[in-house]
């Protein structure tokens, strides 16, 4: 089976062979615990050394670039500030992060109906990787761009490969959406204040004075939308330019349209 978007293909990188990353993670080099008890570790040292860096994201509000390593040779990448099926987190899991207008991002996994082995990376992230709010269809979540709060959604897409006849070859998808707010410590207070709050409400978790679904900062929506070309022509949702991969601009605002690597997604 073709990749079905070839025009994300020019966005990988690779600093390695397959033989080399293949004997990397044979020696758990990729291994989260082992970089912290053996920062020095050759292998350890050589495996951060190989990961690509990608912008995945421009701050709609500041223009600040979103950039990370991330391991696109097999299907296993994930994000720094990856949130939890729409959870945002406190203050502190910020840290460091781009710019201080950014909110986190939820990625999503399309592997475009072929089936994964389970050797490798893969089966250290399993659960991961299909326990997942959407089945490869990237939504944006109401909660990360409140009404009332200058908000913003920036998609993504890059391939992940994986490795046939000693090749990397592109065959997955993970999209990307980053959420940047005027105010993201507003933003996360509120929503853990709306949590408490039906955590102490009736069964049916109605919040009094708040009809169920409804948040005083977003007052009219709540959860989540697959709907992107809405989002798009509202100027609340963005995306980076694929067209052009040396320097992906970032295209937001009323009346752009929605590239078609996003358009009628299937699995």
């Amino acid at each position: 089976m073709d990749y079905p978007y070839p025009e994300l293909t020019p966005l990988l990188k690779f600093h390695c062979s397959p033989e080399e990353y293949q004997s990397l993670i044979a020696k758990n080099a990729h291994d989260a615990m082992k970089h912290v008890l053996l920062p020095d570790d050759p292998d350890v040292l050589r495996y951060h050394e190989i990961l690509p860096d990608y912008l995945y994201a421009r701050c709609p509000i500041c223009g600040a670039e979103a950039r990370e390593q991330i391991d696109t040779y097999q299907p296993s990448p994930y994000l720094k500030y990856e949130l939890d099926r729409d959870e945002l987190y406190p203050p502190d899991f910020l840290e460091g992060a781009p710019c201080e207008h950014f909110l986190g991002v939820e990625t999503v996994y399309n592997f475009h109906g072929q089936l994964l082995g389970f050797g490798g990376r893969l089966a250290e992230r399993i659960m991961r990787l299909f326990v997942r709010p959407t089945v490869g269809i990237p939504h944006v979540s109401y909660t990360a761009i409140p009404d009332v709060i200058e908000s913003y959604a920036v998609l993504h897409a890059l391939p992940f490969c994986r490795i046939e006849h000693h090749s990397f070859v592109p065959a997955y998808t993970m999209f990307v959406v980053t959420y940047f707010n005027a105010d993201p410590r507003r933003v996360i207070h509120h929503h853990h204040q709306q949590e408490q709050k039906q955590k102490l409400a009736n069964p049916k978790h109605q919040i009094v004075g708040i009809p169920q679904g409804e948040t005083e900062l977003n007052s009219h929506k709540y959860g989540k939308t697959y709907d992107l070309a809405e989002l798009i022509s509202a100027g609340k949702l963005g995306f980076l330019d694929i067209s052009r991969p040396d320097d992906l601009p970032l295209m937001i605002g009323k009346g752009t349209d929605l590239h078609r690597v996003y358009r009628d997604i299937s699995t």
